[in-house]
């Protein structure tokens, strides 16, 4: 992270991390210029970093802008 990627692949970051460095995580994806692809069970950590969802159901690719929280109100109002 520190050699700035164009890229980042982060997979339960948040994981084994106490406050301060989830913070300065947080903070550096906020910033981050470049494209960075996110899981994570993280509900509040997501909704602070994330303003883009993929959403693979049923052999089917969609697309949600905004947070966590709001892609679950459009997804349910959906099906």
């Amino acid at each position: 992270m520190l050699e700035k990627p164009e890229i980042l692949l982060l997979d339960e970051p948040t994981n084994y991390l106490d406050e301060q460095h989830i913070e300065w995580l947080k903070r550096y994806l906020q910033e981050y210029e470049n494209a960075f692809i996110l899981i994570s069970h993280d509900i509040p950590f997501l909704n602070n970093v994330v303003n883009l969802i993929y959403h693979m159901e049923n052999q089917e690719l969609n697309r949600y802008v905004g947070d966590y929280d709001n892609f679950l109100k459009i997804h349910e109002m959906k099906k």
